[in-house]
C-alpha cells in the first residue's frame, strides 16, 4: 500500500489492542508495520493483520470507547518493503566501487586523484592521493545514494525528512549524528502531537486560540518580537499588557491602580456577591416575594439594594422563607421599608454582618445597631431620695425607665447600675411593670438605711434589631 488507507470504519475498546473493521480489506490493503490513527494525533503500530476485518495494535487504545468511526492507516512500512531492494542496490554498488578503486584507478595529469562530480556509475570517480579511500568512498556513496529514488521515495534525503525514522546523512556522510532527536531546550527535533492539533496528508495544523482551545494568537501591536521573544507590555487604562494580581487587603484597601481583582480575590475581600437583579412582588412595608427558592442567596445580614416609589436604597436581609406551595421566597427586610411601588431588588450586594448599619441617638437614648442584627441600647433614669421604709430596708420612689431608643424585635436583656449623689450601698431594683421590646419598667433604688440623696441608674440592653 502506498497510499493512506480509509475505506470504511472501526470500533475500538479502550484499554484494548483490537480494533474491529467495519467494510474494510485490511488483509489486502495494509501491512504489518503500518500506523493506526483515529484522530491524526496519537499513533500505534499495527502488530498483526488477523483478517480483513480485525488487526491487532502494538498497545492498548487510549481514547474512549466508540464505534463506526472514522480512521488513517498510514502507509509507513513502505520503507520495510525497499529494504531488500535499498540492499541489493548498495551491495551491487560496493562490488562496482570495489572494482573501480582496486582495479582500475585513473590519474591525471598532474598525478593527483579528485572525486569525480558526476553521478554517473561509468564515470570512475578519482581519489586525492592524501586523502583517505575509505573517507573518500564514503562522501562519494552519498552523493551516489543522494540521486537515488525507488518509486517515488528518497533513498538519501537532503533535507529533513518527514518521516521520524528516516536519517539525514551529515557532511561526511555519516548518519550518526543525523537522526532525528526529541526536542529538548537545546535540540530542535520531533514532539509528540497534542490533542488539538491536527495532522493531515503529512501537514501539522495548529488551529486558532479560543477561550476553550490552546493553539496560536496573533501579535497584537502592543506585543513586540525581537529575536524570536515576545516582550508584552505592563497593563494600563488604554493598553493591553501584564498584569499583577491583588490581594486581599489591596483590594480592602482600595487604592492601588496597577493590579487587577479577581473574582476570587473579590470575594476573599467582600465575602459572596450575587450582583443580579431578581423581579420582586411588593407584599408589606417589610417584606416582598421572589420567584423560586432563593433562600440560600437571601440570607441574613445580606445588604440588598432595593429601588421604590422613594428611590433607591440599602436595606438588610432579616430572614427568608420558601413556599413549595407557591414556590415563592418570602423576604424580611430591616433597616428601612418599602413602599407599594417597589420596582427591583439587586440580591445579596454584600455581607456586612460585622459591621456597624447604624447608630444615633435622641431624647430616649443612645443606640447601635450593627449589621448582623444585634442592638445595645443605653439610657439613664434620675431617682429620688431613699427615705420610703421597705420592712427593714429603705427605698426611693419609683422612676419610669421609659421607652428605648430603638426598638428589639424581642425582649432584650438589661443590665443596670447605679451612680449615687453621696456614698453608701444601693441597689436599683424593678418597683413594677416589665421589660418589653420597647420600653422598660418602673425602677427604685434599695439600701438598708434611710439616705436623703437621689442618684441616676444607667440602663444598657442588649438584643436584635431584626
Amino acid at each position: 500500500m502506498s497510499t493512506w488507507y480509509r475505506t470504511g470504519t472501526v470500533s475500538v475498546t479502550n484499554g484494548s489492542k483490537n480494533v474491529v473493521g467495519t467494510g474494510t480489506a485490511w488483509s489486502v490493503m495494509i501491512s504489518v508495520g503500518d500506523v493506526f490513527t483515529l484522530d491524526n494525533s496519537i499513533l500505534y503500530e499495527i502488530q498483526t493483520i488477523t483478517d480483513d476485518l480485525h488487526i491487532v495494535l502494538d498497545r492498548n487504545y487510549e481514547g474512549s470507547t466508540a464505534t463506526d468511526q472514522t480512521y488513517t492507516i498510514i502507509p509507513w512500512s513502505v520503507k520495510r518493503s525497499l529494504n531488500s531492494e535499498i540492499l541489493d542496490r548498495i551491495n551491487k554498488l560496493l562490488e562496482w566501487a570495489h572494482e573501480i578503486f582496486v582495479t582500475q584507478w585513473t590519474t591525471d595529469t598532474n598525478g593527483d586523484y579528485e572525486v569525480s562530480t558526476t553521478l554517473d556509475k561509468n564515470v570512475v570517480p578519482k581519489v586525492n592521493n592524501g586523502a583517505s579511500l575509505g573517507t573518500t568512498l564514503k562522501k562519494w556513496a552519498k552523493a551516489y545514494l543522494t540521486a537515488l529514488s525507488i518509486n517515488g521515495v528518497d533513498i538519501l534525503p537532503t533535507t529533513t525528512p518527514t518521516a521520524a525514522s528516516i536519517p539525514i546523512a551529515d557532511a561526511n556522510g555519516d548518519i550518526d549524528s543525523g537522526w532525528i532527536k526529541d526536542t529538548s531546550a537545546t535540540v530542535k527535533g520531533v514532539v509528540k502531537v497534542g490533542s488539538n492539533i491536527s495532522v493531515a496528508n503529512g501537514v501539522i495544523s495548529v488551529p486558532e486560540a479560543t477561550e476553550a482551545v490552546k493553539g496560536v494568537v496573533k501579535v497584537g501591536s502592543n506585543i513586540s518580537v525581537a529575536e524570536g521573544v515576545a516582550s508584552v507590555p505592563d497593563a494600563t487604562t488604554t493598553v493591553k499588557g501584564v498584569v499583577e494580581l491583588a490581594t486581599s487587603a489591596e483590594v480592602l484597601a482600595g487604592t492601588d491602580d496597577e493590579r487587577a481583582v479577581t473574582p476570587a480575590g473579590f470575594k476573599a475581600a467582600f465575602g459572596e456577591f450575587y450582583p443580579i437583579g431578581v423581579t420582586p412582588t411588593y407584599v408589606d412595608a417589610n417584606n416582598f416575594t421572589v420567584s423560586g427558592d432563593l433562600t440560600a442567596i437571601f440570607t441574613q445580614g445580606r445588604v440588598l439594594k432595593i429601588t421604590d416609589t422613594g428611590g433607591t436604597f440599602n436595606a438588610i436581609c432579616a430572614t427568608s422563607a420558601y413556599d413549595s406551595g407557591t414556590e415563592l421566597t418570602t423576604v424580611t427586610v430591616a433597616g428601612d421599608t418599602i413602599d407599594s411601588g417597589l420596582s427591583a431588588v439587586l440580591y445579596a450586594v454584600q455581607q456586612v454582618t460585622g459591621q456597624i448599619w447604624e447608630s444615633g441617638s435622641n431624647a430616649n437614648g443612645t443606640y447601635i445597631k450593627w449589621a448582623d442584627g444585634t442592638m445595645i441600647c443605653q439610657k439613664s433614669v434620675t431617682t429620688n431620695n431613699i427615705t420610703i421604709a421597705w420592712g427593714t430596708l429603705y427605698q426611693s420612689d419609683s422612676s419610669p425607665v421609659g421607652t428605648f431608643p430603638a426598638a428589639f424585635i424581642d425582649k432584650p436583656y438589661c443590665n443596670m447600675m447605679w451612680e449615687q449623689g453621696s456614698g453608701g450601698l444601693a441597689i436599683p431594683a424593678m418597683a413594677s411593670g416589665a421589660w418589653s421590646e420597647t420600653t422598660g419598667p418602673n425602677i427604685a433604688i434599695i439600701r438598708p438605711t434611710s439616705h436623703a440623696y437621689g442618684g441616676t441608674v444607667y440602663i444598657s440592653a442588649i438584643g436584635r434589631w431584626y
